[in-house]
C-alpha cells in the first residue's frame, strides 16, 4: 500500500505544480518547501490529498504554520496513518 500512496503523492505534486518531478532525484526526504509548497498552495495540496485518499484534514492541519508534514516521506506517513 505504501508504494501506491507514494506514487499518488508524486502524481498530486506533479499536478499541483504542473511539472514532472524527477522521482529519482526528488526522494522521499525532499522538502516540500524545496518543491515549491508555500502558504498559498498548501491548502490546494491538502484538498487534493482529501479528494485522492478520502480523508478529511482539520483546519489546524490545513494551516501552513502548523503543517503536520514537511517532506514527501512525512506526507506519505501522514496519509498512511489517516487512511487506515
Amino acid at each position: 500500500m505504501r508504494d501506491s500512496v507514494t506514487e499518488k503523492v508524486y502524481d498530486i505534486l506533479e499536478e499541483l505544480f504542473m511539472n514532472e518531478l524527477n522521482r529519482d532525484t526528488s526522494g522521499l526526504d525532499e522538502s516540500l518547501d524545496d518543491l515549491g509548497i508555500n502558504s498559498f498552495n498548501y491548502v490546494s495540496l491538502g484538498v487534493a490529498i482529501e479528494e485522492a485518499f478520502g480523508i478529511e484534514l482539520t483546519l489546524k492541519e490545513l494551516d501552513y504554520s502548523n503543517r503536520p508534514f514537511t517532506t514527501i516521506r512525512s506526507l506519505v506517513d501522514f496519509i498512511m496513518k489517516r487512511a487506515v
